[in-house]
């Protein structure tokens, strides 16, 4: 028999987690809204919400809006997406606040149209895909960071309409911080910095949660109770993990390819690659990689100077080589457990995302994903075990 899961008895777990615990509501969208209709009151409140979500939401929050007294006005944005210029345009900054209802990149393009504004803004997600709402950097092409939204209210009746392909991209993203803890660890151990404990627990958690979905009737609150643990964290702890930086890298070569299946192909190669990386000594292999060759097919890819991925590339020194040696003597054993359980399991996670996304996976060349796991680590200035991968020259080696 299956069971039910109930978000609210695992609320506990991250009550104390700040900012999260005052910055995100998880309930009752309309109690949320007239207390935002109270604050705000009596400046004016622009709602920008996506064609499709409002015939499904609008009525509701206009309607609440009203009934505390707010004055509103309405932004509705076309269904087939949103053109940024015009968006930036559009959205108001001399207004009292601003309520976006959306999925994460609206959420995301919202946020920075209004990061120099006076605008107070709050966010209602209308997908699961929440892990980052709290994250200082934000999803949009032309990145940066911004202001924290000043409330986030999760209603979980809203987003278990969401298309069940945001159920399959949230599943996978968060099963893939498998691999994305081994490359924390990595970090701090590298850095001299202390694992967080709570942080470590937190993930291991929410995975644990989508790790046993089949066995859940309502899985959709599984899917979303992990999101919200996983936002808890505040949305940057996995900057820079091997699976991030090959998503991203995919992204520059194929543009059509979706984002939960470029997660999907960067959690497959790094488990199979790191699997690979603490099964062996690879310290005395002949091999070294090639820089220039790499950040030349990045520059022809991006268009961006090579001085902005050599700003990020940190070639270590002969005495930190023998360093991250040494430290791979103590601990290759630990991490081989690890990845060994994560390629166990491998299968049947894919087998579940299938379902979830319900539509055929996307094929993309062998050439373009070698690319993106060869060259990914350039993207970030942080070291994961992809990192140590490329500088002991083996990615090129590895299927």
């Amino acid at each position: 028999m299956k069971k039910s899961y109930d978000i609210s008895t695992h609320l506990n777990l991250i009550s104390n987690r700040s900012p999260f615990n005052k910055m995100v509501v998880v309930g009752d969208v309309s109690s949320a809204l007239l207390a935002v209709a109270k604050e705000v009151a009596p400046l004016e409140i622009e709602v920008v919400i996506s064609q499709k979500d409002f015939s499904v939401l609008g009525s509701t929050i206009m309607g609440v809006l009203k009934s505390g007294g707010a004055k509103t006005s309405l932004l509705i944005i076309e269904e087939g997406g949103f053109d940024y210029a015009t968006l930036e345009k559009s959205i108001s900054c001399n207004i009292g606040a601003v309520i976006a209802v959306g999925g994460e990149g609206l959420l995301s393009a919202v946020r920075y149209c209004l990061s120099t504004c006076t605008a107070k803004y709050y966010a209602i997600p209308s997908t699961p895909c929440i892990e980052n709402i709290l994250s200082t950097n934000i999803s949009v092409k032309k990145g940066g960071f911004v202001k924290p939204f000043e409330k986030v209210i999760v209603d979980e009746a809203i987003i278990s309409k969401a298309d069940l392909s945001y159920f399959a991209k949230s599943y996978i993203s968060t099963m893939s911080k498998l691999t994305a803890l081994i490359d924390y660890k990595i970090g701090c151990f590298l850095s001299g910095t202390p694992v967080d404990e709570e942080v470590f627990s937190l993930t291991k958690q929410a995975v644990n949660t989508v790790a046993k979905l089949t066995s859940y009737e309502n899985f959709k609150s599984a899917i979303l109770g992990a999101q919200i643990i996983l936002a808890s964290l505040g949305g940057n702890v996995f900057d820079g993990s091997g699976v991030e930086v090959i998503k991203n890298c995919l992204s520059l070569f194929d543009t059509s390819l979706s984002d939960s299946q470029k997660t999907l192909i960067a959690f497959e190669k790094t488990a199979k690659i790191y699997h690979m990386y603490f099964s062996n000594d690879f310290s005395n292999l002949l091999s070294v990689p090639d820089y220039e060759s790499d950040i030349l097919e990045l520059e022809k890819t991006t268009g961006k100077s090579r001085a902005y991925f050599y700003k990020n590339l940190k070639i270590p020194s002969e005495r930190r080589r023998k360093l991250i040696a040494l430290l791979m003597q103590k601990t290759r054993d630990d991490f081989k457990r690890e990845t060994t359980v994560v390629l166990s399991v491998l299968p049947s996670i894919i087998k579940i995302y299938n379902k979830l996304n319900n539509t055929e996976r996307e094929s993309l060349s062998y050439k373009k994903i070698k690319n993106a796991v060869c060259l990914g680590a350039y993207l970030t200035d942080k070291t994961s075990t992809l990192t140590l991968c490329r500088d002991e020259g083996i990615l090129k080696c590895a299927n």
